[in-house]
C-alpha cells in the first residue's frame, strides 16, 4: 500500500511541478509541452488512486 500511497504522490508532485512550469513559462510552445505533462500526470495519479483505499 505504501509503494501505490508513494507512486500517486510522485505523481501528484510532478503534475503540480510541471504546472508551476507552464505558467511561469514564456515560450508559449514550451508553456503547452509542460502543461500537458501536468494533464498526463494527473491523468496518471487519478488511475493509481483508484488503487488507493
Amino acid at each position: 500500500m505504501e509503494d501505490v500511497l508513494e507512486r500517486w504522490r510522485s505523481e501528484k508532485t510532478s503534475s503540480f511541478l510541471s504546472d508551476a512550469v507552464a505558467a511561469n513559462e514564456p515560450d508559449p510552445k514550451r508553456a503547452k509541452l509542460f502543461g500537458k505533462m501536468a494533464e498526463a500526470a494527473e491523468a496518471q495519479a487519478a488511475i493509481i488512486a483508484k488503487d488507493l483505499k
